[in-house]
């Protein structure tokens, strides 16, 4: 039997092994990747959800995102599309601003920059953002 936390495969079975409770089913063909998915979904994982308008990304932020990484299991960075405290609009397009947080998490796994809030009309209310992600990750526990 493996030790805990390794990954025990043949051809076509792949298995996460955490704990004796973790046994696959017989016949089962995925990839390991699905495996792997499937081992992380049975968990409650932790969200953080990290908006502003960031406009500069600036390295403030860019510890903070780190920091995050760190501490949770996903980590959603949601530039806003018009932050109710400057309606005046903010002076990098959405998509720029989506570009340049992208370029600077790209060597983050778990960190995701989502156009969600950029992609809607009006300006970008947290509550918003919480009813929205608190359907997508039902089974997570989100911090904003």
């Amino acid at each position: 039997m493996p030790e805990k936390g390794h990954i025990v495969g043949t051809a076509n079975v792949f298995i996460i092994r955490k704990n004796a409770a973790s046994v696959p089913q017989k016949g089962y063909k995925g990839s390991m990747k699905e495996a792997v998915q499937k081992e992380k979904a049975k968990k409650v994982q932790k969200v953080a959800v990290f908006g502003g308008s960031f406009d500069p990304v600036t390295n403030a932020h860019l510890n903070i995102i780190r920091g995050l990484s760190k501490r949770f299991a996903r980590v959603v960075v949601l530039p806003c599309n018009v932050s109710p405290f400057k309606q005046g609009g903010c002076s990098a397009d959405g998509e720029d601003r989506v570009k340049m947080l992208r370029k600077v998490t790209a060597d983050l796994e778990n960190v995701k920059v989502s156009k969600w809030e950029i992609k809607r009309d009006g300006v970008s209310y947290s509550s918003d953002a919480v009813r929205h992600y608190k359907e997508k990750y039902p089974e997570a526990e989100l911090s904003f």
